[in-house]
């Protein structure tokens, strides 16, 4: 099975496959860091020790600055 993982503001799809994963791990796997990401799953924020089963949907908000 796989984890579906829609990255935002690039609206960009990944699947990620190999099981379950804390937030954490899923983000390094991804190249991301938490000071640069935040994760939702089910419509709220997820902290980084949470973990995400196989099957599941995640969004991956990535931190915009601008000047």
């Amino acid at each position: 099975m796989v984890i579906k993982v829609r990255i935002v503001p690039e609206n960009k799809e990944v699947e990620v496959r190999g099981g379950n994963r804390r937030v954490r791990e899923l983000l390094k796997e991804l190249g991301l860091s938490l000071e640069e990401a935040v994760v939702v799953k089910n419509g709220r924020v997820v902290l980084d020790d949470e973990v995400v089963k196989d099957g599941e949907s995640v969004e991956v908000l990535l931190a915009v600055s601008g000047g």
